[in-house]
């Protein structure tokens, strides 16, 4: 992947900031407009990519920030905790009737998962299992949001991060607090081999406050009852 000669800025003239789609969609333009209000001059250069990938460019010093959900531990990146949401399941609202908060009317329909292995759908697949629920996992995916995108479209349920619930469609799609709950941490990540950048204490303070702000709307979505997912078949 080819990254442009603008990105070389960084510094404290600009920043390059990479986030996973979800978060590029949804967190970061509402941090970064802040930003550009409070701090007109400020460049910065902006990605949606994969946390993999993020953490690669981190360790190449090509760019300054990343911004995902529960990455990874390693030794050559440094995070932050910026805030923290749960799993939530979203499902087709033709699908929800009275008995939609038990487990055994989901499991019979059809399941989008993750595609790949993540620190994150690892420990939901642990719960699911631990539980006993047997998904049929209908089609796999890249990313939550195109999970989400699908809920939408009535393709199937599926697991969900809070920042990813909260840009769904409630006219399409119903929300459900889980029991037990998975708590997921939003982290700030950057390079700790290298000099932070002089903008980044300002990017960090945005993010915590557009994280709060979007947060903030997720109550007002989600049912009143809770799915328990020890009610599997």
């Amino acid at each position: 992947m080819h990254w442009p000669g603008a990105c070389a800025r960084g510094g404290a003239s600009g920043l390059r900031i990479a986030a996973t789609p979800t978060l590029a969609a949804s967190l970061l333009p509402q941090a970064v407009a802040a930003m550009q209000r409070q701090y007109p001059a400020m460049q910065c250069d902006l990605w949606a990519i994969h946390t993999p990938e993020i953490e690669q460019r981190l360790a190449t010093q090509e760019i300054d920030a990343g911004i995902a959900l529960e990455p990874p531990e390693r030794v050559t990146v440094a995070v932050s905790q910026l805030a923290e949401t749960e799993i939530l399941l979203a499902v087709p609202w033709p699908w929800v009737t009275s008995q939609t908060a038990g487990s055994r009317q989901l499991t019979a329909r059809p399941c989008i998962a993750l595609a790949e292995s993540t620190p994150l759908g690892d420990a939901l697949a642990g719960l699911l299992e631990r539980a006993g629920w047997r998904a049929e996992a209908a089609l796999r995916v890249q990313t939550y949001r195109m999970a989400g995108s699908l809920v939408e479209h009535g393709a199937g349920y599926a697991f969900i991060d809070g920042f990813t619930a909260i840009g769904l469609d409630p006219v399409k799609v119903a929300l459900f607090r889980l029991r037990p709950s998975l708590p997921v941490h939003l982290h700030l990540m950057r390079a700790s081999t290298a000099a932070p950048s002089l903008s980044l204490p300002r990017l960090e303070k945005e993010l915590r406050k557009a994280a709060r702000s979007l947060l903030a709307r997720l109550p007002d979505r989600l049912q009143s009852s809770v799915l328990s997912i020890d009610d599997a078949p």
